[in-house]
């Protein structure tokens, strides 16, 4: 991902890049919450970036408000309690 706005033609040095994190703005995920011995997994979409390990927002699927989830993998988070 580009840490400036390049236009056509003007070189790019290896420091205008920046590494892209584990989840997107946008991007789809799947939310898990474990309580005991049951699990629920339900899909929802990322509102920040985030890489593991940093808590970012997340809107469930068919849901009004985000919720708080811990970035676990790529594509997946936890419900933070």
């Amino acid at each position: 991902r580009l840490r400036r706005a390049v236009r056509a033609g003007d070189p790019v040095l290896a420091s205008d890049f920046e590494p892209m994190p584990m989840i997107s703005a946008r991007q789809l995920v799947s939310l898990q919450t474990t309580k005991g011995a049951v699990s629920l997994s339900v899909a929802g979409r990322a509102l920040g970036d985030g890489d593991v390990g940093q808590t970012i927002s997340v809107l469930p699927s068919n849901a009004t408000r985000p919720v708080r989830a811990r970035v676990v993998s790529t594509g997946v988070v936890t419900l933070e309690d």
